[in-house]
């Protein structure tokens, strides 16, 4: 089956948008009878320690307990060496009704003298050291949180069909995992991680930034408010649908993917999907299926497969790659025939969890339809054939980044001679973070980032040496140029003498127009539609 292009109207989508979770939000919710205190820096003397994989391969989790009751084990987990520091509540087995917000909503409730706050209810006064700052309702008890500086929050709710509520006024970094049943999320926090579990879900996203991973099932994701939201269906037939900018990534399954009003990356996956592009600008990446792309209009970009049917309001332009779109062409959805790969071709082995391993393929499936991700994973695979040694992708949890660590053996000759290639480094290891929360940009840069270190390794054309990066916060620092060529920047050479510092010296010549090379994330950023990374140290 082959593309077509027919004209269609610009009217909105008719897709109904979903009401929210019939979650109880009002004040009478929160007026419990057993109100308990928890106090995220306390150290149990009953720790345990348990190993987990690092990069260095030391990582031990500290685990503290701290409370436990019918609704709620909560524990404190401390990732050594890293630091990270987590507060956990995981639930009982059964349909819990959790609601999480600030405790301004509770200054009824909270009396504070001088020397030390009390919480007053009838019954049971509660004392704390110092004031909490959360509140989090599970069935009919609420529990006052005290968390630690820089610590985060955890909420593992297990079987069951649970109703989660994060309010507005929440600005802790807060991650969700449901476990099986037909949970229902809202959540408005500053920034929120959510993973559901088997189960037709729906979770619906008011506000904040947010990255949501629907799991098995036929899921519905549903954003509502201009914001940066990133979302991958998993398996299942699902529906998303967006309201700002927006990553999708619809997965296994026949899935229906709206876009929104900001700037939209869809990406159909496998299977057959619907995909309606945005009222504002798309990126869309069709994948492998039978996939209905409707509603493409001016300024839009398509890369399509040949079992794609295309509908469009306005002219449409081909492209044999990804194109320069110029001012004059700017009334013209662009269109790029792109058949993806298979992911036996892609240089890479992904070991963890099944979870982690078909998420990381989600993200291996899009860069195999891209014309920038093909050309990557090409090199890869060809190194691969000739060392018999892949690049091996690994789970990284403790850190909201992602590395690249080369073979210690033959690392160091892989760096450039000048401009003669050093000795292929193959092989090596991605440890990847696939929640990595950063504004307006999804996880799989951070990705694309650190195998675009690989192939520079695996083709000995590492950079050696330090620029020079100027920026208002902190001038003159040194970034290593083996970080500013995978970033896709020029390298600014370190001055050697007073002279070369001397800020009275004759000005130079403007730079000419810098274009970032073929293998660098801003060459990703480019073709995703994304804003160019200007500085390494600033995303």
């Amino acid at each position: 089956m082959t593309k077509t292009i027919e004209s269609e109207g610009t009217s909105a989508s008719t897709f109904p948008r979903p009401r929210s979770p019939d979650l109880e939000a009002s004040s009478q919710a929160w007026d419990a009878q057993v109100h308990k205190g928890v106090d995220g820096e306390r150290h149990s003397q009953h720790v345990r320690q348990v190993p987990y994989d690092n990069p260095a391969g030391d990582g031990v989790i500290e685990i503290h307990p701290i409370f436990k009751d019918e609704n709620v084990v909560i524990e404190r987990q401390i990732f050594s060496p890293s630091q990270l520091d987590q507060l956990w509540f995981t639930t009982s087995d059964k349909p819990d009704t959790i609601s999480i917000r600030s405790l301004a909503h509770l200054h009824s409730a909270l009396h504070s003298s001088v020397n030390q706050p009390t919480i007053l209810k009838p019954r049971r006064p509660i004392e704390l050291p110092r004031l909490p700052s959360l509140a989090m309702r599970i069935n009919e008890t609420v529990y006052l949180i005290r968390l630690a500086p820089l610590q985060t929050l955890m909420l593992i709710t297990q079987g069951g069909d649970d109703r989660i509520h994060i309010d507005d006024d929440v600005t802790t970094h807060i991650t969700v995992r449901s476990g099986d049943g037909k949970d229902r999320i809202l959540s408005a926090g500053h920034f929120t991680r959510i993973d559901t579990g088997p189960g037709d879900d729906l979770v619906t996203i008011l506000d904040g930034n947010s990255h949501v991973e629907a799991g098995d099932g036929d899921d519905e994701v549903h954003v509502h408010k201009r914001s940066y939201t990133f979302i991958y269906g998993g398996p299942g037939n699902d529906i998303l649908s967006g309201d700002g900018d927006t990553f999708i990534d619809g997965g296994d399954g026949q899935d229906h993917i709206i876009g929104g009003e900001g700037h939209n990356i869809l990406s159909g996956a496998e299977d057959g999907d619907r995909i309606e592009a945005g009222r504002g600008t798309n990126v869309i990446y069709t994948g492998r299926g039978l996939d209905d792309v409707t509603r493409l209009k001016a300024k839009d970009t398509t890369y399509y497969s040949q079992n794609t049917t295309l509908t469009a309001d306005c002219a449409v332009m081909t492209h044999a790659d990804t194109p320069q779109i110029p001012a004059s062409n700017e009334f013209a959805s662009h269109i790029v025939h792109s058949e993806p790969g298979g992911l036996l071709h892609t240089g890479v082995e992904v070991q963890g969890s099944p979870s982690f391993i078909s998420r990381v393929n989600d993200d291996l499936r899009l860069l195999l339809c891209s014309p920038t991700g093909k050309r990557l994973l090409a090199e890869l695979t060809r190194a691969e054939r000739k060392s018999g040694r892949p690049i091996i992708i690994h789970e990284l949890i403790d850190r909201n980044n992602s590395e690249f660590i080369p073979d210690p053996d033959t690392a160091p000759d892989a760096l450039m001679k000048g401009d003669k290639p050093g000795t292929p480094s193959y092989g090596g290891d991605i440890w990847y973070n696939t929640g990595v929360l950063f504004k307006a940009t999804p996880s799989i840069i951070s990705l694309f980032h650190e195998l675009c270190h690989a192939y520079y390794y695996v083709t000995g054309m590492v950079e050696s040496g330090l620029s020079e990066e100027n920026y208002p916060r902190s001038r003159n620092r040194k970034v290593s140029n083996a970080e500013v060529q995978a970033t896709g920047l020029p390298i600014v050479p370190v001055a050697t003498t007073s002279a070369d510092a001397d800020d009275n010296s004759a000005p130079s010549a403007p730079p000419a127009p810098f274009e970032p090379p073929l293998f660098s994330e801003n060459r990703l950023r480019q073709e995703l539609g994304l804003p160019l990374r200007q500085h390494y140290n600033l995303m």
